[in-house]
């Protein structure tokens, strides 16, 4: 019996000591998920509050955006940015939060950019959110039309970067077109039998949308203010004496009419015998005519002579060419290198051209203008050619590392590391046409072509190929005045943009190649050719890939 009491008084007490160690367990689990829950509703509420200030500092941002717009004879430029200290640019309040939104100018003069940041506080928190942008310019497009009218696409025309188009786009009832790019139009696309999602399989075109508005003249006088400083050991701006600007890698030749060091007849009728004669260009070839003198009368005579010069490019640079003499606009600028060496003071370069009335040398309207000639090979520089009258692509225009490595012209990698990180960069502009002379052309050496290979995305390529190297702004046009007309010649290539700002851009290519690649620059989203033309009332362009945020 004493056995039995005793067992059972056992039992007892273990039920109890089993029955506490329960209660501590609960109380313990309990007081960690209460410890778990407080933990959770603080992130929780952190997270809130960040994500909240996140949201504002984006609004503040996107809500000041238009203080970096171009607007004419407001604001014309971004100069009012220190490259030293962050500038305020305004404290807007977004669902009553102030954002503090600051910019720091970080580009130069020649692309402007700006690192902008905004932000945001509340709780002990501050959270930023920070965007590179950039001017807007007009090479932002790889095609512009912004002459009113409705653009037409050849067959298998594919292209890969922005098109701007003034008009209706036509496409309905030619096949094989694409837009891999964004596509804006004032009017509307009248799509091809393959329909919208394949004629626009990257994103829909923008279609009634407002007119891209020309920069006004100040752009264009600021630019002949560059090209004035002395750059590389020289100014870089001529008159209408300067022919042809031919680059050679690192240098540039310039072909001009020189105002010969002659004593007699007097000086001011001798600065007045220039010549007059328009043979000096063999206008089926575009070649110079005659070996010794070269250009014959028509540039030669006892006052007058050709002569060449090469001087290093201005990197970062303007090479910038006036219409008139050289004289007239320059006078003796550095020492006038268009006056022969011992000249007197008094001997002025009064050569202007008599225009050549053939379809290569004149404008598109058929108006007889003097024209200034551009070719060759640009290496490890970045320059813009700006020149008041007709400029005419004379013949191919090659960045040297696209020459070393043709692979990178293909589109599959226009976006690869080194597609994108090579120097070499130039710009052509003219307050009227560009004019590729497709006639005077040669085809590049076969070393430097884009092969066919199995399974590539565009087949075929063709044997004889050609360069235009560059972004092309005509302030009407920027097309061929005197193409083909049943796809003669082989393959183009372009890397840049074409751009007719009020006219239209690359109609009569279709014409004369039997397959065009209008291939984008795929630098152009970070930065442009060297004081290229502007976009007024367009808002800066962010530079995709420098979001980031942070908080403090």
């Amino acid at each position: 019996m004493a056995a039995s009491r005793n067992l059972r008084r056992n039992r007892k007490g273990g039920a109890l000591a089993a029955a506490m160690l329960f209660m501590i367990m609960v109380t313990v689990a309990g007081t960690a998920l209460l410890s778990m829950s407080l933990i959770t509703r603080t992130t929780m509420v952190k997270n809130g509050i960040d994500v909240r200030l996140m949201i504002a500092a984006e609004s503040g941002v996107e809500t000041l955006r238009g203080r970096f717009t171009l607007i004419d004879g407001v604001q014309d430029d971004w100069s009012w940015l220190s490259t030293a200290s962050w500038t305020n640019v305004g404290t807007p309040t977004i669902n009553g939060t102030p954002v503090s939104v600051d910019a720091l100018s970080i580009g130069g003069a020649s692309v402007p950019t700006a690192r902008v940041r905004a932000s945001a506080a509340a709780s002990g928190r501050t959270r930023f959110v920070e965007y590179v942008i950039r001017v807007a310019s007009f090479s932002d497009y790889a095609l512009f039309s912004g002459g009113a009218g409705t653009s037409f696409y050849g067959t298998n025309y594919k292209q890969v970067g922005n098109v701007y188009n003034n008009g209706i786009i036509q496409i309905s009832p030619t096949t094989g077109v694409q837009f891999f790019g964004r596509t804006t139009t004032t009017m509307n696309v009248v799509y091809g039998p393959e329909g919208v999602a394949y004629n626009f399989p990257q994103q829909l075109p923008l279609e009634w949308q407002p007119v891209v508005t020309v920069p006004p003249l100040y752009n264009w006088t600021t630019l002949e203010t560059v090209a004035g400083v002395v750059n590389a050991g020289n100014t870089h701006r001529y008159g209408e004496n300067t022919l042809w600007i031919e680059f050679l890698g690192t240098t540039y030749r310039r072909h001009f009419v020189r105002r010969n060091n002659t004593s007699a007849p007097t000086v001011a009728a001798a600065n007045a015998n220039r010549p007059t004669g328009t043979g000096w260009l063999n206008t089926a070839t575009g070649a110079f005519v005659g070996a010794a003198p070269v250009g014959g009368v028509s540039l030669n005579n006892t006052d007058y002579s050709y002569a060449t010069e090469t001087i290093a490019i201005p990197d970062e640079g303007v090479i910038y060419v006036a219409t008139g003499s050289s004289a007239s606009n320059y006078g003796d600028e550095l020492n006038n290198r268009d006056t022969a060496a011992g000249s007197a003071a008094a001997v002025d370069n009064l050569f202007v051209q008599t225009p050549i009335n053939v379809a290569d040398c004149r404008r598109y309207n058929g108006t007889n203008v003097p024209m200034l000639m551009v070719s060759g090979l640009l290496d490890s520089r970045r320059v813009t050619v700006v020149c008041e009258h007709l400029v005419t692509i004379k013949g191919n225009i090659s960045y040297q590392a696209l020459l070393n490595n043709p692979e990178l012209r293909r589109f599959e990698n226009k976006q690869s590391p080194a597609a994108t990180g090579y120097k070499e960069m130039l710009g052509v502009m003219s307050m009227m046409d560009i004019n590729p002379a497709v006639h005077w052309w040669a085809p590049v050496a076969a070393a430097y072509n884009v092969n066919n290979l199995g399974g590539e995305f565009v087949p075929p390529h063709y044997a004889n190929q050609y360069h235009c190297d560059g972004v092309f702004l005509g302030l009407t046009n920027a097309m061929p005045h005197n193409p083909y007309g049943a796809q003669d010649l082989d393959e183009w290539w372009l890397c840049g943009g074409l751009i007719g700002a009020q006219g239209r851009a690359a109609a009569g290519l279709g014409n004369t190649f039997k397959r065009r690649n209008y291939d984008w620059d795929w630098r152009m989203q970070t930065t442009m050719p060297p004081y290229f033309l502007r976009a007024y009332n367009t808002s800066a362009v962010f530079v995709p890939g420098t979001w980031r945020t942070y908080e403090t």
